[in-house]
């Protein structure tokens, strides 16, 4: 009361002399209630710093702040004085801070807000409340676009809801990272919701596209989304039916290009080509022409070329026959594998070596040629007890052909193994003995379990080599 009693006592003191001043507007302006120029607005802190609330009034003898209904402190106020030009009315203008900590106080239990009450000698007058809010900025999208796949000239949707944020986050488009601009085109505009809408996909709208929020505090994207705008593919028009040919049938084509599948559109269904029978007046049944002509040409040129290839590789058999049998003249040593041959007679100063009496009823066929590999001098084998085996020399060989009158089973048994051995025990060695040509065989000492096993082709063709095989015990090797 002791105030309001000052502030009318000032005010009566003010019109009485205000009679005596000459200035009508002067006077008349002690009557008008105080009008607010400028009013405190809404304003965020960011982060830590702290934010100026302002105001002014005209005609106006004071201005304080208010708080939250609380009035704040006069030293907090920065006062500063003006006349009107236009009209010559005093002017006043107040400011004061507000600090974050002074919102976070109240945070939670209502919004932190001020407003200006301005006095004159007519009245008071308030000005609007202005909100102090402190500003943040979700990380999270609440919905974020997604990944899609659509038909060329149909509708799309991109959805996105912005994080949660004060002041609410503000949302832009990007396109490849290039801004989307509704305004440059009139096939893309963004609803209330945020959502990207474009009216008919088109090739060109095939990209990545992000959702962009942002305010004050942070910027924030989304994860982008992938826009494939497929083309499914179409057939063209039939072609003109083709000239009925010789086998009377014509065909017509087409294409699948109205439009040519993209971007993973589906391929056309259906054939690409039809063929029909010709009628019977548009059937043609003329000679050959020059095609069909130059056609039998290439199928005779072919077959000529087989027919010479083939006489090619006939003589090239032959040949390695021919030079297999000038070297073994006997049949029976390439089918049997290996067959005996005639073995050298021992030598009267020599009684070790192996003997074969002849038998005079064989019959006797004398080949020329070499039966066994050369070497370059007359390399003789010898063996443990002394016995000296020789291999075949050069000149004449003998092969003997046994008759079935003169020979026993046992000989022909030997024969038809396809193999030949001769077992010669001297105390406690064995030995066995035989040829062998490319087909291979087997070489055995009989009542032992020891066998020798030649390989198919070890043996070069056209070759036929003497092969011995011996056992010698540990007390005959000492």
């Amino acid at each position: 009361w002791a105030h309001w009693r000052w502030l009318s006592l000032c005010l009566h003191t003010g019109a009485q002399q205000s009679a005596t001043v000459a200035n009508p507007v002067s006077g008349a302006s002690l009557d008008l209630l105080p009008h607010f120029q400028l009013e405190p607005e809404d304003v965020y802190i960011v982060k830590n710093k702290a934010v100026s609330l302002a105001c002014r009034a005209t005609p106006a003898t004071q201005i304080y702040f208010k708080c939250n209904g609380e009035w704040v402190h006069q030293g907090d106020h920065i006062t500063q004085h003006s006349t009107d030009r236009s009209t010559g009315l005093p002017v006043m203008e107040v400011r004061i801070e507000v600090t974050r900590q002074q919102v976070e106080k109240i945070f939670g239990l209502e919004e932190y807000w001020c407003q200006c009450v301005a006095w004159s000698s007519s009245g008071t007058t308030k000005s609007q409340k202005a909100f102090v809010r402190i500003a943040y900025l979700r990380k999270n999208f609440e919905q974020e676009p997604t990944a899609r796949e659509v038909s060329i000239e149909q509708g799309i949707v991109l959805p996105c809801r912005p994080p949660e944020g004060i002041p609410p986050a503000e949302v832009e488009w990007l396109r490849n990272e290039e801004l989307v601009d509704p305004a440059l085109d009139a096939n893309v505009y963004v609803t209330p919701e945020h959502s990207l809408v474009l009216r008919q996909a088109r090739l060109a709208d095939t990209a990545n596209y992000t959702c962009v929020a942002k305010n004050i505090v942070a910027r924030r994207r989304s994860a982008s989304a992938a826009i494939t705008v497929y083309v499914d593919g179409a057939w063209s028009e039939w072609s003109k039916w083709s000239v009925c040919g010789a086998e009377c049938t014509h065909w017509r084509s087409r294409e699948c290009s109205e439009p040519a599948p993209r971007n993973g559109g589906r391929d056309c269904h259906g054939p690409e080509l039809d063929t029909r029978n010709c009628t019977s007046e548009l059937c043609s049944r003329a000679a050959p022409g020059a095609e069909d002509v130059a056609l039998y040409v290439g199928l005779v040129a072919v077959a000529v070329c087989l027919v010479l290839l083939l006489l090619v590789g006939v003589l090239v058999y032959c040949r390695k026959k021919g030079g297999l049998d000038a070297d073994v003249a006997d049949s029976s040593i390439l089918t049997a594998g290996f067959q005996p041959v005639s073995i050298k007679p021992s030598k009267a100063d020599n009684p070790n070596l192996l003997t074969i009496q002849p038998d005079l009823s064989t019959t006797t066929m004398t080949y020329q040629g070499s039966l066994c590999p050369r070497q370059d001098g007359p390399a003789k084998l010898q063996l443990p007890n002394g016995h000296l085996l020789s291999p075949l020399g050069a000149g004449r060989h003998t092969l003997h052909h046994s008759s079935p009158a003169a020979e026993g089973a046992d000989f022909m048994a030997r024969l038809s193994t396809q193999s030949y051995f001769r077992s010669l025990p001297r105390g406690t060695t064995n030995m066995a003995y035989g040829t062998f040509n490319f087909l291979g065989g087997r070489l055995m000492i009989p009542n032992t379990g020891i066998s020798l096993l030649i390989p198919p082709d070890a043996i070069p063709r056209g070759k036929i080599y003497e092969v011995y095989l011996t056992l010698h015990k540990q007390e005959e090797v000492r």
